[in-house]
């Protein structure tokens, strides 16, 4: 494999390249590592590299995140700008597929020459992304990428792991989904810059009212009402870019300058996990196993044959 081949590619906007080079960092081939350390390498030194702004986009299943995703990059798209979208689905704990099926949700965009949508599976990694999401955002940054957004799995108070690389997070909610108890917890609401209480019309209009309420009683203003119907988006899109557009750089600087010390730790989980999901996919221990008392003991023997 060239890989100043595929970094060229990359900086020129290839789309190609650029596919294959987060196929290539997703993967857990051993045969990889050597490649993948060489293109990050060139992607982190890269001094010429898009400064983008990151947008995490997080919140229940089915509220309405694509659909959101799309509507705003449409709009910057129409302001002259390029769109990343790295969007992860939920593999499944049974045969480790995943339908990757936001490309669907987001038609207009993904087919758009301006805007460029990925789909990753999060292979079973926990916090709502792919394990290898932080590295396709150097990816889409290198390749020129003025606003990269980043829509996590969407399974609840936990997934906030995004909110490491990322400097604007905004999370979705539907109309009950939250009783005064809820909009206290601590968690993934509390890091958010915008709660949007999505869907939140016609005869979920008063339902949506009632969750805002409640969860403004902890979080503030920050808590609002959304439609993705496009005659009520277009009262809640001024707000919506103006909070994406009007940060400066200095204030992405200092949080991106916080951020390096977890993306250290994620550098080594990754590293760890790959060396794992190598052993197990070559390894047959069930057989070994023959009641739970062994199971701590074969985990130790694991463990330090990986590791050394």
């Amino acid at each position: 494999m060239n890989v100043t081949k595929l970094f060229n590619g990359i900086k020129t906007g290839d789309r190609r390249s650029i596919a294959k080079s987060i196929t290539l960092i997703e993967s857990n081939s051993p045969k990889d590592f050597k490649h993948q350390a060489d293109l990050l390498e060139l992607l982190v030194n890269n001094k010429s590299a898009k400064k983008s702004i990151r947008i995490g986009i997080s919140g229940v299943t089915g509220a309405g995140k694509s659909s959101l995703i799309e509507k705003i990059g449409l709009e910057l798209i129409n302001m002259g700008k390029k769109i990343g979208v790295l969007a992860v689905d939920p593999s499944s704990p049974i045969t480790g597929g995943s339908i990757l099926g936001d490309k669907t949700r987001m038609e207009k965009l993904s087919n758009h020459e301006s805007a460029y949508v990925r789909p990753s599976p999060n292979k079973a990694n926990s916090g709502g992304l792919a394990i290898s999401t932080r590295e396709s955002v150097l990816i889409l940054e290198n390749a020129g990428y003025d606003f990269i957004f980043i829509e996590t799995v969407g399974v609840g108070q936990s997934e906030y792991t995004v909110n490491s690389l990322v400097d604007v997070f905004i999370i979705l909610l539907l109309p009950s989904t939250g009783d005064e108890l809820q909009g206290s917890k601590k968690g993934i609401n509390e890091l958010a810059d915008l709660i949007i209480i999505n869907k939140a019309d016609l005869d979920l209009a008063d339902a949506a009212k009632l969750t805002r309420a409640h969860y403004r009683e902890t979080l503030g203003d920050k808590v609002i009402l959304g439609s993705i119907k496009d005659e009520i988006f277009e009262k809640e899109k001024e707000s919506l870019l103006k909070l994406i557009l009007e940060n400066s750089e200095e204030d992405f600087h200092l949080k991106r300058k916080d951020q390096q010390h977890l993306w250290l730790k994620q550098a080594i989980q990754k590293k760890c996990f790959q060396a794992m999901d190598h052993y197990f996919n070559q390894n047959e221990i069930n057989k070994e196993l023959h009641d739970s008392s062994g199971v701590y003991k074969k985990a130790q023997e694991i463990f330090e044959k990986i590791f050394k």
